[in-house]
């Protein structure tokens, strides 16, 4: 609220925060008597105009009786050189709550004996304006931190248990404004919209301007229960934005150990004790999985760089994490999206596919995400049935290994287990065949007489009857690996029968 002071009027009575008065000034002291609330704190801003020709020429406030200081300063000009009846700031923001010692303020004007005030242009001489809020130093908004062109969501609380954020005569909340600290810098300010509160606590949407200058702001807001405008000082900071810049390396493998460096912008790695109370958090992106999550062990920082010790726990889940450190400076955690990325290992292929029983051959295995030149394993093995063949190999690289078998007498199906150093653990694939050696097991029918035209049908084991039978003239067939048919021309055939 504003309080204006223009003449020789002396003001006796109650101004309400409601109300502004104004009366001219000459020589004469000027005074208006305020009602507050001595439970309250309030601060108060000064501007002021006139024709001073002299820098001799000064006016001090008292308040309560007592003369006002305001950062040492006790006589106040509204000019520096010269004066062109300019409304200027004097002082603002200034807590007075100090000064107030009843439920009544009395503040009054008193210009210097040396004063020679020429009228300005609409015949005032000197003009004193006064602005008088309410402080709530208990109220805080949380969060009370964030960065330019940034969109977020505040709580009001703190202030006691009967403020008025809404109006119910007009049906409206209060406005929320946020004005810079620097009251020289005018140019700064955005607002906030209140959307919903109770007696002691409000929520407002808040959009902060990329133009928005970096520092603190004072909060304000009105409450419509007293009338009253209340401010928190410094109550908000807006910061040079701080994020992550990226991981190095920025990518693991299961059950990996490995340190890993984080490099970020603006970020206070560590505590103004000098403690790591937060570890680095690297949480699946896929936001459904919860329950895929694990830490980095801070080790040591310079002034933008991270070094945190990552194991990869054998239960994470494959696919990209996201990336929270704590940044003391601002007390909130900063986060990478997708910034790190965590590898199945596994195998993924062989040659060749089979071999035949008691055929000694060379398996070349294939791994994916594998490391074998930097931690060799330590078996290769065929199993089938819970029973394994051991076999001697070579690693030619991180990714091939080559491993010999003597020949291996029980045909089927085996799977391929390969002993990963690196995760303490088998990766396996399966479908590698071990055949049996070619022989025809039956012939039916296996008899037939002198003359006769009949179709026979051939089963083999291990047999590849579409490579080596080839019959023509006047006779057709249709084979299977292991299966034969033969016809006179114009047969059919049964799918029993191939």
């Amino acid at each position: 609220m504003k309080y204006l002071f223009l003449g020789t009027i002396i003001l006796n009575s109650l101004i309400c925060f409601s109300q502004s008065q104004t009366f001219s000034l000459t020589n004469n002291n000027s005074t208006t008597n305020l009602q507050v609330s001595q439970t309250s704190q309030y601060e108060m801003s000064v501007s002021a105009y006139g024709d001073l020709s002299s820098t001799s020429e000064w006016f001090q406030i008292t308040i309560n009786g007592t003369l006002l200081s305001v950062n040492g300063v006790n006589q106040f000009r509204p000019y520096s050189s010269w004066d062109d009846c300019t409304l200027r700031n004097v002082f603002s923001g200034f807590d007075i709550s100090s000064y107030i010692n009843s439920g009544n303020l009395q503040i009054s004007i008193f210009p210097s004996w040396e004063i020679n005030y020429d009228p300005c242009f609409n015949g005032i001489e000197l003009y004193v304006e006064f602005e008088l809020n309410k402080l709530c130093n208990s109220a805080y908004l949380t969060p009370n931190i964030a960065e330019q062109n940034e969109q977020i969501i505040v709580e009001i609380s703190g202030c006691g248990n009967n403020i008025g954020f809404y109006d119910y005569t007009n049906t409206q909340y209060s406005a929320l404004q946020f004005i810079h600290s620097d009251y020289s810098n005018t140019g700064s300010s955005f607002y906030g919209s209140i959307f919903e509160s109770s007696q002691d606590i409000a929520q407002a949407s808040v959009n902060i301007p990329m133009t928005s200058s970096l520092g603190y702001y004072d909060v304000q807001f009105f409450d419509y229960n007293s009338n009253e405008d209340i401010i928190i000082e410094d109550g908000f900071q807006l910061n040079v934005p701080s994020f992550i810049n990226e991981l190095t390396p920025n990518s693991a493998t299961i059950g990996e150990e490995l340190q890993v460096e984080i490099s970020g912008t603006n970020i206070t790695f560590i505590s103004y004790s000098g403690e790591y109370d937060f570890n680095v958090l690297f949480t699946h992106s896929d936001y459904s999985n919860t329950g895929s999550s694990f830490i980095g062990d801070n080790l040591s920082h310079s002034s933008n760089v991270l070094t945190t010790q990552v194991n990869v726990p054998l239960s994470a889940d494959s696919g990209p994490y996201d990336v929270e450190v704590y940044n003391y400076d601002n007390n909130s955690w900063e986060v990478l999206e997708n910034g790190f990325e965590v590898q199945t290992v596994d195998l993924i292929g062989y040659s060749p596919s089979n071999v035949l029983v008691n055929e000694g051959f060379s398996l070349s295995i294939i791994g994916e995400n594998t490391q074998w030149l930097s931690s060799s394993p330590s078996n290769v093995l065929l199993s089938k049935s819970g029973n394994t063949i051991a076999g001697s190999f070579t690693v030619y690289s991180n990714t091939l290994i080559i491993a010999n078998f003597n020949g291996i007498t029980n045909y089927g199906e085996y799977d391929i287990d390969v002993y990963d150093q690196n995760l303490n653990s088998w990766i396996s694939i399966s479908g590698f065949d071990v055949l049996p050696n070619p022989q025809i097991t039956n012939v039916t029918p296996n008899i037939a007489y002198q003359g006769q035209n009949l179709d026979v049908s051939i089963s083999g084991q291990g047999s590849q009857f579409t490579y080596f039978f080839n019959y023509s003239g006047g006779y057709n067939y249709q084979s299977s690996n292991n299966n034969v048919k033969i016809s006179n021309d114009n047969y059919s055939v049964s799918s029993s029968q191939i």
